[in-house]
């Protein structure tokens, strides 16, 4: 009889557990959004340029070297000169750097260097920017839908 009574339990509360962590990942990834976009208008606003990489939002100034690659709204790669960076943009408390692909605003991406970005909470991948019509984006790198059936990538 009690594992009757556990089993209904269970039955009823891992499904409620279950969506709740999935609508707290959802409202995570929104302010994730806000955050990086957030950081993408301010390194413009303080150069001029949009991030080749989204890893210069967090570079500390001393990590810059005397110059740093930029984008042109028209997406012609700039080198900038270091006083113009004000970063951190999006600041890294944990310390960790991850090594993985980063996207790049020009379509493809930079594999393989150590990068201290935030990731996308439902996927666990860096965003997805891009440089497009003088506009530069960051959507989600998730696939499918959300919990009310709005696509991840319309966020």
């Amino acid at each position: 009889m009690v594992i009757i009574v556990v089993a209904v339990i269970s039955a009823i509360a891992i499904p409620k557990v279950s969506q709740q962590i999935q609508l707290a990942k959802e409202r995570s990834l929104r302010v994730q959004l806000r955050i990086a976009r957030i950081a993408v208008e301010r390194f413009y606003n303080d150069t001029g340029h949009y991030p080749q990489r989204m890893s210069w939002l967090n570079d500390f100034d001393w990590e810059v070297t005397p110059t740093f690659p930029g984008l042109t709204p028209d997406g012609v790669e700039k080198n900038l000169p270091a006083n113009l960076y004000r970063g951190p943009y999006i600041s890294d408390d944990s310390g960790n750097k991850r090594f993985t692909s980063q996207p790049n605003p020009r379509g493809g991406t930079y594999t393989h260097s150590a990068i201290k970005i935030i990731f996308d909470p439902i996927s666990g991948k860096p965003f997805n920017c891009r440089l497009l019509n003088r506009v530069f984006t960051v959507t989600s790198s998730a696939t499918g839908n959300d919990s009310n059936g709005v696509p991840y990538t319309s966020y």
